[in-house]
């Protein structure tokens, strides 16, 4: 009788779960390496057919950029007499200038557009990949939601605009992605370093748009008080020895906020304290506030909100009549803190003499932030144009109505870890464009939290396709009755 070889004791043959856990690990990089591909062709298309708009520089970012390579100044170009001369400025985040400045062309102390243009499409296919990430290592999602999650940031209509201008739109949605992984890390490891890490992030967020700095003390008093269920489990099982061990996690929650408070803020102190040596004052944000704060509180705008006019309001003769007081002023070179704080005097003025308009002036503002239909540009609009904007508004309707599903698949977990964080930014953005000037781009760096709800309301979505159409093979509409029945 021929003998059976028992192989039982073999320890060479490889184990089932090892080799379903590494056809898993195949899939995943397959996923990843299809998206990565994707977000290139896309963004890159988009890039070339808008190449011409990276000449331009309707934020000054790279005349700033610029004066730094030339005369190692991070100001913008002035008149001094005769001839023009460099003024050291707080006007604009630095975060952005500096990064332009590192993009020297070769023949000329100048910005290389060729450079700008591969950094914002490697900041772009960086937002996709980290929003793939954070979808599946940290929100959970299978991989068919985390991939949706990351063509949603790819694909997106202002995220693709953006990148082809030099402004700070494509950089700091990047940073935002980034100060989520952080954040959503912490909840993961608790500890003081991944908080630390986490501050480190929103500083540097900050350092390119200072609406982030409210973002990071909301941060660290929801570390302080709302703690996610990880960090709470750890604490209880290291103190539970100890005789004072319900005082234990409060005592690290605080330090834990307290270390990602001074950690962001130790980011923007080396721009403080630049600041406090050309201006006298240690300014960890901008002094373009004051004007922003005007722009969208003024007389002229107040006036526009009560007319019929269908097209966006032309600034230009506010801009005139502001030069022409600001002429009249006559005071020892007025420096940028004289005329920002002069800018919040005539914003506050015009809010408390019109406090009706200024209540409408913000819901607009909170309307133009989301609102999924560009503004009309011109009062005859092509055709091409406007099937534009429509198909946009259809882009980011679907984008809502899955965000939509989204929470309420969530639920109370859309407070906890990780989705928290992101509920704060964007009840942060919000707040803060109510009040300032805004419009339909500032949403930029809230794409790709959006993009994760968007994933995750995709699973309820289909769930309900699904019931309806076995619904509708089940019970199929009774048909019409023929002739002579």
């Amino acid at each position: 009788m021929p003998q059976v070889a028992d192989h039982s004791g073999d320890k060479t043959l490889p184990d089932a779960s090892n080799v379903c856990q590494s056809s898993r690990s195949i899939e995943r990089f397959r996923y990843f390496v299809v998206l990565v591909v994707f977000a290139l062709a896309v963004r890159g298309a988009f890039l070339w057919q808008l190449r011409t708009n990276l000449r331009q520089d309707p934020d000054a970012y790279r005349e700033i950029a610029e004066n730094m390579l030339q005369y190692g100044v991070f100001g913008l170009t002035g008149k001094s007499g005769p001839s023009p001369s460099v003024v050291p400025t707080a006007y604009r985040p630095p975060l952005y200038p500096l990064l332009l400045a590192s993009l020297r062309a070769m023949e000329a102390p100048l910005v290389s557009s060729a450079k700008v243009a591969v950094v914002h499409l490697f900041l772009g296919v960086a937002t996709v990949a980290l929003t793939w990430l954070c979808a599946w290592q940290y929100c959970g999602m299978p991989q068919w939601q985390a991939v949706l999650a990351g063509l949603i940031v790819a694909c997106d209509p202002i995220l693709l605009h953006q990148q082809s201008l030099v402004m700070t739109e494509t950089l700091a949605t990047a940073l935002a992605a980034i100060a989520l992984m952080c954040l959503a890390f912490w909840s993961m490891r608790p500890g003081l370093g991944s908080a630390a890490l986490a501050g480190l992030s929103i500083g540097c967020c900050s350092l390119c748009r200072p609406t982030f700095l409210p973002w990071l003390g909301l941060v660290a008093l929801a570390i302080a008080i709302a703690p996610p269920a990880a960090a709470t489990a750890r604490a209880k099982i290291e103190a539970a020895p100890r005789p004072q061990w319900r005082r234990a996690p409060v005592v690290r929650r605080l330090a834990w906020a307290c270390v990602a408070a001074v950690a962001g803020v130790a980011v923007m102190l080396p721009w403080g304290a630049r600041n406090a040596w050309v201006f006298g004052r240690p300014i960890l944000t901008t002094t373009h506030g004051g004007y922003t704060l005007e722009l969208g509180n003024n007389p002229q705008f107040y006036d526009w909100l009560s007319s019929s006019e269908v097209l966006p309001w032309d600034s230009r003769a506010w801009q005139a009549e502001r030069q022409a007081a600001m002429s009249h002023i006559r005071v020892d070179e007025p420096s940028e803190l004289f005329w920002d704080r002069w800018a919040y005097q005539r914003a506050w003025q015009a809010i408390r003499e019109r406090p009706g308009d200024f209540f409408r002036a913000c819901l607009y503002r909170l309307v133009q932030l989301w609102s999924p239909l560009p503004h009309r540009l011109t009062s005859e609009e092509s055709m091409a144009r406007s099937a534009g904007r429509w198909a946009v508004a259809g882009w980011y309707c679907g984008v809502y109505l899955l965000a939509t599903y989204g929470v309420a698949r969530l639920g109370r977990k859309v407070l906890d870890s990780p989705w928290l964080w992101g509920v704060l930014l964007v009840a942060t953005w919000t707040a803060v464009h109510t009040l300032y000037w805004t419009n339909l781009r500032m949403r930029a760096p809230l794409i790709p939290f959006v993009a994760l709800l968007a994933a995750e309301g995709a699973h309820t979505a289909r769930s309900s396709l699904r019931a309806w159409r076995w619904a509708w093979i089940a019970h199929p509409p009774d048909r019409e009755p023929k002739q002579g029945e």
